[in-house]
């Protein structure tokens, strides 16, 4: 199993969520996060630019197709278009019924 974690501009959410949902992801946590990167302002400070974050879990033969789908999708082809992590999960336990790994996903 694995977990893909995302960083993207939040002007790109919709059409992420949207391409995901097309493509079986049963499920998607969004938080909006603040960061930055090499795209530094000239300024002492760091500037932090909003972005969202998305937390997906998803079997290994899923992932490869979602990662590229979300990279397709996500860019806008600007510095700042963000970043994705993928994540090995030894075990994913739905807390409602108690099932575990691919079960907990559907």
């Amino acid at each position: 199993m694995k977990k893909i974690e995302c960083i993207v501009k939040g002007e790109k959410l919709d059409a992420v969520i949207e391409s995901l949902r097309i493509n079986g992801v049963p499920g998607v946590t969004v938080t909006e996060v603040r960061g930055f990167g090499t795209q530094r302002e000239v300024s002492p400070e760091p500037v932090l630019k909003p972005k969202v974050k998305l937390e997906i879990y998803c079997d290994d033969a899923q992932s490869e197709a979602l990662v590229k789908n979300i990279t397709e999708v996500g860019r806008a082809g600007q510095m700042g278009d963000g970043k994705i992590a993928i994540i090995d999960v030894e075990n994913l336990i739905r807390i409602r019924t108690g099932q575990e790994n691919t079960k907990a996903l559907y």
